[in-house]
């Protein structure tokens, strides 16, 4: 309104001047009329864009947030199929929209290995059975077979490192630098590994969380980098387990861990503290 008064003050003066003709009046005034229109309509139309970009951006997040819903459905699933079928499709979404969307499948990653994910062995009328000690009876199967697709997951994007067939390290990621996840916080905190684990050559440069996880089998983290804290406190190692050529760039904290077979630190680097007050070495070290 201020500029539209303005130019009709300016143009009124013109008109008072003899020496200007009512043509080129007319003509700055259509000029000066003409952008000032071209320049509204620019705002409306930025204003149009902007809206449009918005509701694309509300759209993709509700299309994200409904397959990643129906990914932990899978999740859920009493059929050991479906759940991998489950962990792909998590996947998926992290490698395609990456950003924050990495920590959250990350995170739910995590959870699914902290559940409690024991099958149990139910009687001819499908009833569960209990022993003498009123105990539920596990089943052969333990979900091994879910648990080993998480961690080849997670091998897919935190090895930057892969060995070659000579034994020696070269560097062949399997994904982008765009797509790994060695900036994510993973929390395994009371997680139960049923099978042989194996988190060779991970890269963590953020914080891992081991403590009070079990591992009933073997577990091997030769040539692993930790750059954030890591914590093994109280962790359960029932079978062998391999530090060799381990590097602790941050705290380290073994505190009360209990390993019951072999364990390996060969090779193995602590830049920062390491602590093992209170941990407990059954085998041979």
């Amino acid at each position: 309104i201020l500029a539209f008064g303005g130019i009709m003050c300016w143009l009124w003066h013109l008109t008072s001047d003899p020496g200007k003709s009512a043509a080129s009046i007319a003509a700055t005034s259509l000029t000066i009329v003409g952008g000032v229109g071209a320049v509204a309509y620019l705002v409306i139309k930025y204003q149009e864009r902007r809206q449009a970009e918005r509701d694309e951006e509300r759209e993709e997040d509700r299309l994200i947030n409904a397959k990643m819903q129906q990914a932990v459905d899978q999740l859920g699933s009493d059929k050991a199929s479906t759940r991998i079928a489950g962990v792909y499709a998590l996947t998926d979404v992290a490698d395609t929209y990456r950003g924050g969307y990495r920590q959250r499948v990350v995170d739910i990653l995590c959870g699914y290995l902290r559940s409690d994910r024991s099958s149990y062995a139910p009687d001819e009328s499908g009833q569960p059975v209990w022993d003498a000690s009123g105990h539920l009876v596990e089943s052969g199967g333990s979900d091994e077979a879910v648990e080993s697709t998480i961690l080849a997951m997670f091998a897919t994007h935190l090895r930057i490192r892969r060995q070659d067939g000579n034994g020696a390290g070269t560097v062949r990621k399997q994904v982008g630098d765009d797509q790994l996840w060695l900036d994510c916080d993973f929390d395994f905190h009371g997680a139960v590994f049923h099978g042989t684990a194996s988190f060779t050559d991970f890269a963590f440069k953020s914080t891992v969380n081991f403590r009070g996880a079990t591992f009933e089998g073997g577990v091997s983290f030769v040539d692993a980098t930790f750059e954030g804290w890591a914590s093994f406190r109280g962790a359960t190692f029932g079978d062998w387990v391999f530090f060799d050529g381990a590097t602790f760039e941050g705290v380290a904290s073994f505190d009360r861990a209990t390993f019951g077979g072999w364990v390996f630190f060969r090779g193995a680097t602590f830049e920062g503290v390491a602590s093992f007050r209170g941990a407990t070495f059954e085998g041979v070290a």
